[in-house]
């Protein structure tokens, strides 16, 4: 993680939260939505942001 700029954890940050606000919002259109289905969904969402941002750049 020591190779990850600020803007690059901004980024990421920004993400994850946005993510998680999504799938709150996705969740309270329609309650009855599996709750471990959208937080898995949600999970792999913000793991792929977060492995493409702190990839190295070549």
């Amino acid at each position: 993680m020591q190779h990850i700029s600020p803007d690059r954890m901004n980024f990421i940050a920004s993400t994850v939260l946005t993510t998680g606000l999504e799938a709150l919002l996705y969740i309270s259109h329609n309650p009855l939505m599996d709750i471990q289905d959208v937080a898995d969904l949600s999970a792999k969402m913000s793991a792929a942001s977060i492995r493409a941002a702190s990839a190295r750049s070549v």
